[in-house]
């Protein structure tokens, strides 16, 4: 498993979580299996279609989730987004999402999440 953190600000845009490092090259990007993206709901959603994220994820699936503050290495920040990039090299990331409100109980809705989990390489 290889991990990577980016950190977007509205002021300066996408820079490498390590200060010593740009952000990682075409290969690197090409091989994330999933992408979580953590932060400010406003942000996420400004930075959700965006070119960089449909560009150098393309293959990733992507998780995006609201917080009250990002954690990045040991630090906590706020008003910034935390991309989180992990590469597997053996595993297979599968993701889906449905409405909480399109199901009438937790029951329905783990159901209908089993069904979509359905496959046969799955172990």
């Amino acid at each position: 498993m290889i991990t990577f953190q980016l950190i977007y600000s509205p002021a300066a845009g996408w820079k490498s979580a390590d200060k010593g490092n740009d952000i990682p090259d075409r290969t690197a990007l090409d091989r994330v299996s999933i992408v979580f993206f953590l932060g400010d709901k406003m942000l996420l959603n400004e930075i959700a279609e965006s070119d960089f994220i449909l560009e150098n994820f393309c293959h990733a699936e992507r998780v995006y989730v609201s917080t009250a503050g990002e954690i990045c290495g040991v630090q906590v920040l706020d008003g910034l987004v935390v991309a989180t990039a992990i590469y597997f090299s053996e595993t297979t990331i599968t993701a889906t999402s449905t409405n909480i409100k399109h199901h009438s109980n937790s029951e329905s809705l783990g159901s209908y999440l089993m069904e979509k989990f359905q496959h046969a390489d799955y172990k």
